[in-house]
This record gives C-alpha cells, structure tokens and sequence, in this order.
C-alpha cells in the first residue's frame, strides 16, 4: 500500500527577513497523483497561485508561480 506523501508546511523562521510572511503562512501537499495542492493558513498577506488568490485548497502545477507574501516562486518538477 502506497504511503500518502507528508505535507509541507511553509513557514518563515526569522521574522525579521520579510515581514510580509507569517510563521505559520501556507502548506503544500504532494499528493500521490504527482498534484501539489497550496492552502493558505489564514495569512494576512495572503497566498496566490500565478496572481489569483488561494481560498481553501487549490492545485499547483509545473510552471506556476506561487506567492507567499512578497516572495515568489515557481514550480519545476524534475524526472
């Protein structure tokens, strides 16, 4: 029986390096089918998939840009 891959919890250890995210900001969750899921944790400065706000779950594929307060970043998924 296949494992479910653990979550990944977004966070920012050193406050002080961007104010922009919380601690405790988002979480990105493999899924066995190779999707990455994004929920944002209630963030003030919100969670966005290429511009578009996160609101409860929601899908990430290779190429998107993921926004976790001011920082960007963008999915590749090697072989």
């Amino acid at each position: 029986m296949a494992r479910r891959p653990a979550a990944t919890g977004i966070q920012h250890s050193r406050a002080g390096d961007d104010p922009t995210i919380a601690r405790r900001h988002a979480r990105l969750h493999p899924t066995l089918e190779g999707i990455y899921l994004v929920e944002d944790l209630g963030s003030r400065n919100g969670t966005f998939i290429n511009g578009a706000p996160v609101q409860g779950w929601a899908a990430l594929k290779p190429g998107d840009e993921l926004q976790v307060g001011n920082r960007r970043l963008r999915l590749t998924i090697r072989p």
